[in-house]
């Protein structure tokens, strides 16, 4: 009996794999037959990505940043000439970076300030002409007279009443003394760096007289005089002016 019963099960599964073969045929999928709408959401995986099959043109814009960058990736001939600016660069590359000379091009506009410059490196060839006015000078410059070039100081700059005694490369002093009979030295005030040039008249009028002075003994300090009328020593006033050229 039992015998029976399996031979009737075998029959019936032979019977279905018979009828499965004749309904179900196997699917040809044609080329090109799928296209995106037919693909899940992340379903292409790495593997199923067929060597060098992302070209550039497959890589979305901004897409690689520098996490999808391996290390040394980025050679030289991959940086756009120009892109690497001063603040691309590390402090410890610019410190090794030589001293080239630079032409006036490759300085932006107001780039050198005035930390920039060596003491002295601005000299007059370096000034434009008619540029400095008294806002640029401070009030406790006290330029030194070496900064100033030979002659460059005319008249119109000198402010009225500026210019001391001491200040005057010619010195000039007069005055009016009485002078002795016997002669009279006449002290200058202050002394002159050298004898000067001594020129004396009477300070009355000759009055028909004749009249002769005689100036002695020129020194830096004083000089001697002595007037003679009609050929005698005479006490007399006189008015003299001393004149010193270096």
């Amino acid at each position: 009996m039992e015998l029976v019963k399996a031979i009737a099960i075998a029959a019936v599964v032979l019977a279905a794999i018979s009828l499965v073969s004749v309904f179900v045929k196997p699917v040809t999928i044609g080329a090109g037959a799928i296209d995106t709408e037919q693909l899940k959401d992340g379903a292409v995986t790495e593997d199923k990505l067929a060597d060098e099959a992302a070209t550039t043109a497959k890589i979305d814009s901004n897409a690689v940043d520098n996490t999808r960058l391996a290390d040394n990736a980025v050679t030289a001939n991959k940086i756009v000439n120009g892109a690497v600016t001063l603040a691309k660069l590390a402090a410890e590359v610019l410190t090794r970076i030589p001293v080239l000379p630079l032409a006036s091009e490759n300085l932006a506009d107001n780039a050198v300030a005035s930390a920039k410059i060596r003491s002295s490196a601005v000299d007059t060839t370096k000034i434009l002409d008619n540029t400095i006015i008294d806002a640029d000078i401070s009030a406790t410059a006290d330029i030194a007279g070496s900064k100033l070039a030979n002659n460059s100081v005319g008249g119109t700059k000198l402010v009225d009443n500026t210019v001391s005694y001491g200040k005057m490369a010619i010195k000039i002093q007069d005055n009016r003394n009485e002078i002795a009979a016997t002669g009279t030295t006449i002290r200058f005030s202050p002394a002159f760096p050298a004898p000067p040039t001594v020129v004396a008249t009477l300070s009355r009028a000759a009055s028909g007289d004749n009249f002769t002075i005689f100036i002695t003994a020129v020194t830096a300090d004083n000089f001697t005089a002595i007037v003679y009328k009609n050929g005698v020593a005479s006490a007399e006033n006189i008015y003299w002016i001393a004149i010193y050229t270096p």
